[in-house]
């Protein structure tokens, strides 16, 4: 942490104080007098902690950009000096009719440069491998093919540019029911070339996704805190839709942080996709965050270890996250050994 001196710890990162804060950037001032004439004072994070830290920690302020789907919530926005495009599926106009009835701040819809109705993003930017970042918020799990909105974000970043991605927790989300998507289903809708979601996807969507009380989801749930969204008749009816291949704007994939990053493993290792995980924030408010690039180095734990994790996503009954279940398991192995060490020690008293 920095020190509260007139100097700072090595710990302190110039380049990240600046990515964090881009006020600071567009004022141009020195990283690190600022932090120590006004930033400590102003208790400004020198690592990421907040959301918007997380996600802009792993981008580089100097290079063009491009942020995917930012609605009414952009994650960089223009007014605040990114070099940003943005691709959409509205244009400005469009997207604050949309939003009129929803309560949203309308002036935060930024112009689109780019409306984007499924081709791939090199061809409609006309930009290959020209960004130095792209940003997607709360995107991919609408995507009824994600190998081809990977590779479509790999062509048009450059060699050391980086893909983040801000990604729903199915664990802490209306795709509580839900099963974790598999590998096989993302290779399948790649290899079907699919353009919108399956009459099968529709389904179990619409039959599964349901409302939790907040913050019930950290706890032990029961089905009389549960409230199914849908009913069976707008199951069918999308089920008809999806069969007539019109799109319906739904979840089609449901992952949990270690779910995710070993699909993205697994699809670098079968050669799907060129990039690898650069860094990941763990679930924090329904959400976790990755960056991917061609730099990467991958997940920094063993894949059979992401795969058990992923295996024992938490059990809706109990409410324990991936990594209490690791806790678990050992808390459990602890327990069966005192129990025989106690009762070895009866016996012996005895």
């Amino acid at each position: 942490m920095a020190s509260l001196s007139g100097t700072v710890t090595s710990d302190f990162d110039p380049q990240l104080y600046l990515r964090m804060h881009p006020d600071v950037r567009l004022a141009a001032a020195d990283p690190v007098q600022h932090y120590l004439k006004y930033g400590r004072r102003e208790g400004r994070s020198i690592r990421p902690t907040l959301r918007h830290e997380k996600l802009l920690s792993f981008i580089d302020y100097n290079k063009l950009g491009l942020e995917v789907g930012p609605s009414h919530s952009p994650i960089c926005p223009r007014s605040r000096g990114y070099k940003v495009e943005i691709l959409d599926h509205l244009s400005q106009p469009d997207l604050k009719t949309k939003y009129a009835q929803h309560g949203v701040d309308l002036n935060a819809i930024e112009a689109v440069d780019f409306v984007w109705s499924g081709q791939r993003f090199k061809d409609l930017t006309r930009r290959n491998h020209e960004y130095g970042w792209v940003v997607a918020s709360h995107v991919i799990e609408h995507t009824p093919d994600l190998i081809s909105f990977l590779q479509g974000c790999d062509d048009i970043l450059q060699d050391d540019g980086v893909l983040v991605l801000a990604v729903p927790d199915k664990r802490f989300c209306f795709d509580y029911l839900r099963p974790v998507t598999s590998l096989a289903a993302i290779v399948d809708a790649y290899e079907a070339k699919r353009t919108v979601h399956s009459a099968g996807t529709a389904a179990e969507y619409y039959l599964n996704v349901c409302q939790i009380p907040p913050g019930k989801a950290w706890t032990k749930v029961t089905s009389s805190d549960l409230r199914i969204i849908h009913s069976v008749a707008e199951a069918k009816s999308a089920m008809e839709a999806a069969r007539n291949s019109v799109f319906i704007d739904l979840h089609s994939w449901c992952f949990t942080p270690s779910s995710f990053r070993l699909i993205l493993h697994d699809l670098f290792t079968l050669g799907f996709i060129q990039s690898r995980e650069v860094g990941f924030f763990d679930s924090n408010g329904g959400e976790f965050i990755i960056a991917l690039g061609r730099k990467g180095a991958g997940p920094e734990i063993p894949r059979t270890e992401l795969a058990l994790m992923a295996g024992r996503p938490f059990s809706a009954a109990r409410g324990v996250g991936e990594a209490g279940n690791v806790v678990l398991n050992i808390g459990r192995r602890v327990s069966r050994r005192l129990r025989r060490l106690i009762g070895r020690l009866g016996h012996a008293v005895r």
